[in-house]
């Protein structure tokens, strides 16, 4: 994943919570501007297109959620506990305080037909 500057970071944060709440379809690319503190226009700047904004919070959700895991398990490692147990105690709390995860859940049972 390349790196992305400040602008497109905050916009990748808004539109992460705008696609993990209203999926891909019902989002606006407007909205997610307007949120973000700027102009449509501005966002075009950074991005070519909904797709390529949505492919990237994706790649971003998939990141984040990887780490989060492997946190989990290395947090586990010697307790004589089942594998992933901590990770699976906790996925219901984190549902509601993590927009990654929402994104993710939504993406993976209500993928994008364009994109798919």
């Amino acid at each position: 994943m390349k790196p992305l500057s400040p602008s497109a970071r905050n916009i990748c944060a808004v539109a992460v919570e705008h696609f993990a709440d209203h999926g891909y379809d019902a989002s606006s690319l407007n909205e997610i501007a307007v949120r973000a503190g700027m102009r449509k226009a501005s966002l075009y700047a950074h991005f070519v297109s909904k797709d390529a904004l949505f492919q990237m919070v994706f790649e971003i959700a998939l990141a984040h959620e990887h780490q989060y895991i492997a946190q989990c398990f290395k947090q586990e490692r010697g307790d004589a506990g089942v594998p992933g147990q901590l990770h699976l105690e906790r996925l219901s709390g984190r549902y509601e305080g993590s927009a990654h995860l929402r994104f993710l859940l939504r993406t993976a049972y209500f993928p994008p037909a364009d994109i798919r």
